[in-house]
């Protein structure tokens, strides 16, 4: 299997030399009241019929069983930083860890143990969106597992924002 790193620099995909890939998701959902910290993320959304995942800038990657991609995941590795620090800067500082992994209507959610200061990142609403880190075979574009996760304000792709006016509860049968 081969991988490669995909990122979006102004207009145009370039090529790296990292062994992942970022895929960055957005939502359009209102505002998520003053303080309040999701517990659960979405971290890959349902892929279409096709079963892929489009982002807005036209990348696209192919997730034909998330459960598969749940089970490839080693959960207690997955960790959130701050706009991909351990990408860029090598900086691998913590600022959340991944709980549990569960697939609700074919998405890939995560139940998060977040730190104080993504609390209060959060909170003061200086990040929107969730951005993961995603393992994938260059050759066929398919999702292999989920590495890491960012809060970052510059997504590509639609996931639900974590300042959300209408955040769906852990038991995922709706909305709060």
């Amino acid at each position: 299997m081969h991988t490669c790193s995909l990122y979006l620099y102004k207009s145009f995909v370039y090529y790296g030399v990292m062994t992942h890939t970022h895929a960055y998701f957005i939502s359009t959902n209102g505002q998520l009241s003053s303080g309040a910290v999701p517990d659960w993320i979405e971290l890959l959304p349902a892929p279409n019929a096709d079963n892929l995942i489009i982002g807005r800038d036209g990348r696209w990657f192919k997730c034909i069983n998330p459960q598969t991609v749940i089970d490839n995941c080693e959960v207690n590795t997955i960790y959130g930083d701050i706009d991909h620090a351990s990408d860029w800067r090598g900086d691998t500082k913590a600022i959340a860890w991944v709980r549990t992994l569960e697939l609700r209507d074919n998405a890939i959610w995560a139940e998060i143990d977040w730190g104080t200061e993504a609390q209060d990142m959060i909170g003061k609403k200086q990040f929107r969106y969730i951005s993961p880190v995603l393992r994938i075979d260059r050759e066929t574009h398919e999702i292999k597992d989920l590495l890491r996760f960012s809060l970052t304000n510059m997504p590509a792709i639609e996931l639900t924002a974590l300042n959300s006016r209408l955040m769906p509860n852990p038991q995922g049968d709706g909305m709060n």
